[in-house]
């Protein structure tokens, strides 16, 4: 959070404001949060979002507010400049979800931050395909799917035959907190490729570059070599698996980068 001092000029004098503002997106509260990606999603102009932002994050009197001169708003959207930027949003926002489907009450249990809790099957086999078909057309049917693949019924426990009920039952969760969801998935596969750039590469999907997205795709020497369907691989945690892979595909680069003796 960086500390940000405002005077502002009343018939009084000057009335002071000391201020915390977010500038990061793990530094944003929940609501914080879903305030930014209801603008986000809606690509208003760049000052007037700035405006609306740094009136909700500075939580002073309207009529103070309006006083900001243009010197001081132009310092303050410099704060908050990173939600322009890649999301880097990697804390979980609902770890725990309730909703009611059918007069029965759920909690459903999300991904831990950074996707810590996440086997490398959940990822790769159900939430990153689900993930992809929502890209492709923004449905919310697909929304839901995909968001099916982040919650479970129990902590820590994630099971293939329950995406289907769970599913149905995002349908009863409001679509600003499932839009949220998807920048959190979003932060976290920038934040995995990051750290894996061998197991990760760039698209290019309907002349767009999808790292904008957060899209990545396994790169062509992991899928041609069926490294995903090996069961020791498949069965690990998330982030165990990635560092396994990007083993295996450094030894087998360095391998065959090795000179050959006839």
């Amino acid at each position: 959070m960086k500390k940000v001092n405002i005077d502002i000029p009343t018939r009084f004098g000057i009335r002071h404001y000391e201020r915390q503002l977010p500038s990061v997106w793990n530094e944003l509260s929940p609501k914080q949060l879903l305030f930014a990606v209801k603008f986000l999603n809606h690509k208003i102009k760049k000052p007037k979002f700035e405006i609306l932002m740094l009136k909700e994050f500075l939580n002073i009197p309207e009529r103070h507010f309006f006083k900001l001169n243009g010197t001081q708003l132009n310092q303050l959207s410099k704060v908050i400049k990173f939600l322009y930027e890649k999301t880097e949003l990697t804390k979980q926002p609902f770890p725990v979800i309730k909703a009611t489907y059918r007069l029965k009450r759920y909690n459903l249990f999300g991904a831990d931050d950074m996707l810590a809790n996440f086997s490398f099957k959940q990822f790769f086999y159900y939430s990153q395909p689900a993930f992809e078909a929502y890209a492709e057309n923004m449905s919310a049917s697909n929304l839901n799917k995909f968001i099916a693949t982040l919650y479970t019924f129990e902590k820590d426990s994630f099971k293939e035959n329950d995406v289907e009920r769970i599913t149905e039952i995002c349908k009863k969760i409001s679509t600003k907190h499932k839009i949220l969801e998807v920048y959190f998935y979003m932060g976290c596969l920038d934040f995995i490729a990051s750290n894996f750039p061998t197991l990760f590469k760039k698209e290019k999907k309907h002349d767009k570059d999808t790292n904008a997205l957060g899209i990545f795709a396994l790169t062509d020497f992991l899928s041609n070599g069926n490294l995903a369907d090996n069961d020791n691989v498949k069965n690990a945690a998330l982030w165990e698996a990635f560092v396994r892979l990007d083993n295996f595909i450094k030894e087998q680069k360095t391998k065959n980068n090795e000179p050959r003796i006839n």
